[in-house]
């Protein structure tokens, strides 16, 4: 459908994470080819489509082809914004909180923009890493393997006997000591309960007792 551009407002301006930049190049080919993409509205207000709508007004346009926004405005816009060419790691992370919030799950993300998990989860994140990580990847220092790799869960650099083993109790080193003393394997059976430093040698001699 035609629209009077005069009858759009943009007075919300959904395209903000995105920015509209120069449409010389945009108007330059609008002018000779017309415009093959519609804007996208809202009752009346503009949606997305802002760098054709500043290339129309620039023709001095006085209308432009749109069609009605079917859904979260919002998300519609970031959808179609997302396949701009040329569209930075920072700018998907920075419309998609803009967009979402920094509450949402992944799992809504991933399903409004249909996107994998595995596309979501680095873009929603970030926020959690130190801050002067998040400059680099702002800065385009850091991509998404980058990141990847900065939120994958760390393994313990030192490691205790009590994380390896679980250390057993006084009575169970007894019990294996008056085992080992009742097969006559004395030199395993001291050395076990000096090794333990739980058990005396007077307890491995009562055990041996008993068990004979």
């Amino acid at each position: 459908m035609k629209i009077k551009i005069a009858d759009l407002t943009t007075a919300q301006n959904f395209s903000r994470p995105f920015g509209v930049g120069s449409v010389d190049e945009l108007s330059a080919s609008m002018e000779t080819n017309g415009q093959i993409t519609p804007v996208i509205v809202k009752d009346g207000i503009l949606v997305a489509g802002f760098r054709r709508y500043a290339a129309a007004v620039k023709l001095g346009w006085t209308e432009i082809e749109a069609v009605e926004c079917v859904g979260d405005p919002g998300i519609v816009n970031l959808i179609e914004n997302m396949q701009r060419e040329g569209l930075s790691l920072w700018d998907e992370i920075q419309a998609i909180r803009s967009v979402f919030g920094a509450a949402v799950s992944q799992s809504e993300v991933s399903r409004q923009l249909s996107k994998s998990r595995n596309w979501v989860r680095p873009r929603v994140e970030i926020w959690g890493l130190p801050g002067e990580f998040i400059d680099k990847v702002r800065d385009g220092r850091s991509g998404v393997a980058e990141i990847r790799k900065m939120l994958r869960p760390r393994k313990p650099t030192t490691e205790t006997v009590d994380e390896r083993l679980p250390v057993p109790k006084v009575a169970e080193i007894k019990e294996l000591v008056t085992w080992l003393v009742a097969r006559n394997r004395m030199a395993e059976a001291t050395a076990l309960a000096y090794a333990c430093g739980s058990v005396p040698r007077s307890a491995v001699e009562t055990d041996s007792d008993k068990t004979i």
